[in-house]
């Protein structure tokens, strides 16, 4: 999830922890403690573009790293704050809770999270909240920022507290709901359409909601891409296809950098060719024409695909049809295929 969320959602597990003995202290260290994980991005510098994309929420998002690092920033809190009648396993439960809520709410979206890390790379993604979601974090946010305001002793306090980490939890549990209802209809679509077989499918919440649900449906060298919303009908989901051009890199499957980008993308990913260029992108962030993770992997030479320096691309703006379009789909209207997601558009 975005820094904000991470930030008053450790200031609110730190209140919920501390925050009788301490006030307004448990919420700055909770919130210190929340943002933490993401810390991972200072080491950017030293970083190649693969790496950071697959580096990041890996180590630093790690269960056994952060149960390791609490009780350490629990004793430093500890010295910190030595007159107050708190001591280091109070802010060692403090930043316990607040550090480990943070992988375990990145879990919930698209990107993937490495929690098992080292023991296991594997990228958990429930992937049923989008990375930036004001319904989740809204009441958080409004709940730290009054539990300032209010006496340390208040009974009002930790209730607020308390109601709005219910509240944010419940959140979660109606989207891997309507995840699982929305997963319910493309299964249901993918055995209506006669040209579609044996594949694989995920989801995912478009932007901002959880009301409008899009689909990547992978059958041999197609990507198939539809769209649902609670308020459309049922009936009205179709797939739009397009060719993957995993055949432009038939030739690359051996490259580290190339390998590694495969992984990432559990194997959501479209080949296409830009000019002279070979581009990389998963299909699980943006749409053509402004993929969120797009990467130059090759170069054209007589037809020929070379091997080159793996650089991230320019993140671009969405077109200017993008946002009208998805408030159409929100609403359950119907939308024309663009030639981009049109089963005639090649990417070659």
């Amino acid at each position: 999830m975005d820094s904000l969320t991470q930030m008053v959602l450790g200031a609110a597990v730190g209140e919920a922890v501390l925050g009788r003995k301490v006030g307004n202290k448990a919420l700055i260290w909770g919130a210190v403690a929340g943002t933490l994980p993401d810390l991972d991005v200072l080491a950017y510098p030293f970083w190649n573009d693969v790496q950071r994309l697959t580096y990041h929420r890996s180590a630093t998002h790690s269960f056994l790293v952060l149960a390791a690092f609490a009780p350490i920033m629990g004793l430093v809190i500890g010295r910190i704050h030595r007159r107050l009648d708190v001591n280091w396993v109070d802010w060692t439960k403090l930043c316990f809770w607040a550090l480990i809520t943070h992988p375990i709410l990145d879990c919930f979206t698209t990107y993937g999270t490495q929690v098992f890390w080292p023991i296991s790379p594997y990228p958990v993604s429930w992937s049923s909240v989008f990375i930036i979601d004001p319904l989740y974090s809204l009441p958080l946010l409004f709940s730290v920022a009054l539990s300032f305001w209010l006496a340390r002793e208040s009974a009002q306090r930790r209730r607020v507290i308390l109601f709005a980490l219910a509240m944010s939890s419940s959140y979660l549990g109606i989207t891997v709901f309507n995840k699982a209802a929305a997963d319910k209809v493309f299964q249901e679509a993918v055995a209506r359409d006669p040209n579609l077989g044996q594949g694989t499918m995920m989801s995912m919440p478009t932007a901002f909601n959880c009301v409008l649900w899009k689909a990547l449906y992978i059958q041999d060298d197609r990507v198939y891409t539809a769209y649902y919303s609670f308020l459309g009908s049922e009936e009205d989901v179709t797939f739009s296809a397009k060719e993957r051009g995993t055949h432009l890199i038939a030739d690359m499957d051996q490259q580290p950098g190339v390998r590694r980008l495969q992984w990432f993308s559990k194997g959501y990913y479209h080949i296409y060719k830009e000019d002279n260029r070979v581009i990389f992108a998963d299909l699980r962030f943006g749409e053509k024409d402004f993929y969120v993770f797009s990467y130059q992997i090759g170069t054209l030479e007589d037809e020929r695909v070379l091997p080159a320096q793996i650089e991230k691309r320019p993140r671009p703006k969405p077109p200017s049809h993008y946002w009208e379009e998805l408030w159409k789909r929100l609403k359950g209207e119907p939308v024309g295929a663009h030639p981009e997601t049109s089963a005639s558009h090649q990417p070659d």
